[in-house]
């Protein structure tokens, strides 16, 4: 079958599901507005076809191993390129770990923090953390302004200079240097930036966001092969949020048990945010892990129990500090790479 006869088969089947759902979901809800009640509709089957669009071709489906050399990304539909999606990507779940960990009861120093990147580096290959163009364009205001920076600063302040010149400042401007990128305004991640203009939003100390955000880039400069340091471009248009599972049974041998496909958020399709719950989930597992080994108080299952717990309530955060008001759709690829589509 052609991916255009697939996509085809598809999208109907979809549709004819998502009517009897968005009426459920619309007579559960209360909604009578008829006008109301089609735009509901229309969401839905928008997300649908976007849905079908970045699900692709299921034998051409980029699958990978995660921690294998794949960290994580965020769920930022503007990424051009395959991503595993989760909030804030290695920086928002090692910044959940370690709010986790206070939780239960162990204090976890910001001197540590450097040496959490390192472990983490170690175990999962690297480390990825991004900002947009529009908060890069924010920080070079802000260094411009300073008298500290302002002689070092490439002229014109362009936005390729000014990344470039990010990624390898001068040594002895490095703590100036820091001192402004841990502004609300010059963090490009809604995830951090949202921590950090509301921690109590997200139940953790705005140091810790602090001090994640400046261990990166401490790394970044010392070891820059191992950091992956992303530079979105353009506005948000996510059209829909894009849930990617694998059925039990699946057979991928080839690359590992826990295998998932990475999806393109954005690339020639409209935007969709992309979460990976099955690989964002054992890449959790790693990470309690590789905590209890340094902190041995803690109790690795009861860590376990609470790093999804309050992952879920700081997604949610999130999605309602960026306004993100868009139907879920789950894409299930099964045994044979078929893929089912549903909203969720």
């Amino acid at each position: 079958m052609s991916r255009f006869s697939l996509a085809t088969s598809l999208l109907l089947a979809g549709l004819l599901a998502l009517t009897g759902a968005c009426s459920a979901r619309d007579s559960q809800s209360g909604t009578h507005d008829p006008y109301e009640r089609l735009n509901n509709f229309n969401k839905t089957v928008q997300a649908e076809v976007q849905a079908v669009a970045h699900a692709g071709d299921p034998e051409a489906l980029h699958w990978v191993e995660p921690g294998a050399g794949v960290g994580l990304s965020c769920v930022d539909g503007r990424s051009d390129d395959d991503v595993l999606g989760s909030p804030g990507g290695d920086a928002g779940e090692l910044l959940l770990l370690m709010a986790a960990a206070e939780q239960e009861g162990e204090a976890i120093d910001v001197a540590e923090v450097p040496a959490l990147i390192d472990a983490w580096v170690e175990t999962f290959g690297g480390f990825y953390m991004h900002t947009d163009s529009h908060a890069l364009a924010r920080l070079g205001q802000s260094l411009a302004a300073d008298p500290r920076l302002a002689a070092a600063l490439p002229r014109p302040l362009e936005p390729a200079a000014l990344e470039a010149w990010l990624r390898s400042p001068p040594p002895e401007l490095h703590e100036a240097v820091l001192a402004h990128i841990v502004d609300p305004n010059a963090v490009g991640c809604g995830h951090l930036a949202s921590v950090l203009r509301a921690p109590e939003d997200y139940e953790l100390r705005p140091e810790l966001a602090g001090a994640v955000i400046m261990g990166f880039y401490r790394r970044l400069w010392r070891s820059p092969d191992d950091m992956r340091f992303v530079v979105l471009q353009g506005e948000h248009h996510e059209k829909a949020i894009l849930d990617i599972e694998v059925a039990p049974g699946v057979d991928t041998e080839a690359v590992g048990d826990s295998a998932v496909p990475m999806i393109e958020p954005h690339g020639h399709n409209e935007q969709v945010f992309v979460v990976h719950p099955q690989a964002v989930a054992a890449f959790r597992a790693r990470a309690v892990d590789l905590l209890v080994e340094r902190h041995g108080k803690l109790d690795g299952e009861a860590l376990a129990t609470r790093v999804d717990a309050l992952g879920k309530r700081q997604l949610q955060a999130t999605l309602t500090h960026l306004h993100v008001d868009l139907p879920t759709i789950q894409v299930v690829v099964d045994e044979h790479h078929a893929r089912s589509i549903k909203p969720l």
